[in-house]
């Protein structure tokens, strides 16, 4: 995980031409290395408690001393938290999407969160005592709900085209780790797989698309883009199904994901919270769906001007850009068809 944050650091802050760029590299630094800490306090705590780093070692310890572990694992929780940017460790997310260009974004924004997604699943599955999983869950749960609720409500009024999909990336975290607050199981661990495939896969093409928009403008801004997008047909459409995928729309691999999720949510042990979660997720979705669709109307619906204030023509896509929209555009679609077959049979 560190290894990859550190990746991460350094691709910002190169990829940041700009003061925007700089203050993301900065931020992104500074709030990485506070987790890192938390996260490696943390892991002293349950190390001087063990006397190892083998999960198994550190369940038993937790279940001789559940009192003295619940520090070390809370410490542990802050610091994957922040690596998830989940609500109210969130913030600096957004800055960090818009200060850097697209083409780096899916290092950035989605390679570390599958991480921490793998590490929380072998935390929970081998590290927790089974006495101490129902809590564990209804404490993932409450973070998932609040970062759904909150990440959908505040996209809303964004019009930013990364600013959108950094939120997206909240709620995606979101939703996995609701997933896997119905563990152990065996549905919840699933279910979280999938929805991580189905947020690489729509994320990834949505960070391509958004790239190829940035280079055809030669700017990042939100303006440039829009008119770009006016100029680049196939690679707005592309953009519009990944972001199909990830708000949930059938047949494609998020509406399976979703669909999972949801299932596994209402079959928690705990019931009245589980639907209350459930029902945070439907309406995030259609608070998100709503984001989207402003995000496309002013990619489609914009006057295409140009940098130097002409309008400009009508470039050439490149066939490498293009032939990659079209495998990522089905990829999505066999992913869904293929995942909804197999959920339906």
């Amino acid at each position: 995980l560190e290894l990859v944050a550190l990746a991460g650091y350094g691709l910002v802050a190169l990829l940041g031409a700009d003061r925007r760029g700089a203050e993301a590299g900065l931020k992104f630094a500074l709030f990485g290395g506070f987790a890192s800490a938390l996260v490696l306090f943390g892991s002293s705590h349950l190390y001087g408690l063990s006397g190892a780093f083998d999960f198994t070692a550190i369940g038993n310890a937790l279940a001789r001393l559940p009192a003295t572990g619940l520090a070390a694992l809370v410490l542990v929780g802050c610091g994957l938290a922040y690596k998830l940017a989940l609500v109210p460790l969130h913030l600096y997310a957004p800055d960090v999407y818009q200060g850097t260009k697209a083409a780096g974004l899916l290092v950035v924004g989605v390679v570390p969160k599958l991480g921490v997604l793998a590490a929380l699943v072998h935390g929970l599955q081998w590290a927790l005592p089974e006495a101490a999983l129902a809590g564990a869950g209804q404490a993932l749960a409450a973070a998932a709900a609040l970062s759904l609720l909150v990440a959908s409500l505040v996209v809303v009024g964004e019009r930013d085209g990364k600013r959108i999909l950094a939120f997206s990336g909240i709620g995606q975290a979101a939703t996995a780790v609701l997933a896997l607050a119905c563990l152990p199981a065996a549905e919840g661990l699933r279910a979280a797989l999938l929805q991580g495939v189905a947020y690489v896969v729509g994320a990834g093409g949505a960070f391509v698309c958004l790239a190829r928009l940035e280079a055809v403008a030669g700017s990042g801004a939100a303006a440039a883009v829009a008119a770009a997008a006016r100029r680049c047909p196939w690679t707005t459409a592309g953009l519009a199904v990944c972001l199909a995928s990830l708000v949930g729309l059938p047949p494609l691999i998020g509406f399976v994901a979703k669909w999972s999720v949801l299932a596994v949510a209402l079959t928690a042990p705990w019931p009245s919270f589980a639907l209350l979660a459930a029902c945070v997720l439907v309406l995030s979705t259609v608070l998100f769906a709503f984001a989207y669709l402003q995000l496309l109307r002013d990619l489609v619906f914009a006057p295409p001007v140009a940098a130097d204030g002409a309008a400009g023509g009508r470039p050439a896509a490149g066939t490498g850009i293009a032939t990659a929209v079209v495998v990522a555009l089905l990829v999505v679609l066999a992913l869904g068809l293929g995942f909804g077959s197999g959920l339906v049979g």
